[in-house]
């Protein structure tokens, strides 16, 4: 039997997979090494045995902060956590690290109700930092489907739908939320002061 440097590669880190019990942080990095060294989603989960859509979880966790990996590996956060924490990352990444800095404290808690209560436990990290700023500086820059997507609750929905409709009335020519942007005229309207 011939085989080559890349193959026999990937047949230790199979190897080391399946002897050793690996959290999934650990999976995750071994996952990543696999398809960097050409293997397809598919052809990973082929050689571990494992189902596709174990190797999709793990690609996912490395798309988290650093922090956020070594905890998820260590069970500090849940794995039913991880597609929460990407879509706040996604709307706001500073918030992400207000997040994950909290739930680094003694907060184990709060960390098991990421997956069923994110809205609860963003408030919580919120309250603690003390700085709402943070998610307001991002706020202006999210759509309502982005907030939405982030399934922080219904209270959430609806102080959101009244900011907008609290802008629409301070801007006249205004359509959904502020924008990040605050020109001093439209290609609508006259100027007007900015605010």
């Amino acid at each position: 039997m011939i085989r080559t440097a890349d193959s026999e590669d990937a047949d230790r880190a199979v190897e080391n997979i399946a002897r050793k019990q690996l959290n999934p942080y650990e999976e995750a990095k071994a996952v990543s090494a696999m398809l960097a060294r050409g293997f397809s989603e598919e052809g990973t989960a082929q050689a571990l045995g494992w189902p596709k859509a174990r190797i999709t979880a793990r690609v996912k966790i490395l798309e988290l902060p650093e922090r956020a990996q070594q905890m998820i590996g260590d069970g500090a956060i849940p794995l039913s956590a991880v597609d929460q924490l990407r879509s706040i990352g996604s709307v706001a990444p500073d918030l992400l690290d207000v997040l994950v800095t909290y739930l680094d404290g003694e907060n184990a808690w709060a960390a098991e109700r990421l997956a069923r209560e994110p809205g609860w436990v963003l408030d919580a990290a919120m309250s603690q930092n003390g700085d709402r700023r943070v998610f307001a500086a991002h706020l202006d820059r999210a759509s309502a489907y982005e907030i939405a997507e982030l399934r922080l609750g219904k209270k959430t929905d609806q102080l959101y739908a009244e900011a907008e409709k609290l802008h629409g009335q301070i801007d006249r020519y205004a359509y959904g939320p502020p924008t990040s942007a605050s020109p001093t005229t439209t290609s609508t309207g006259p100027e007007r002061p900015a605010s």
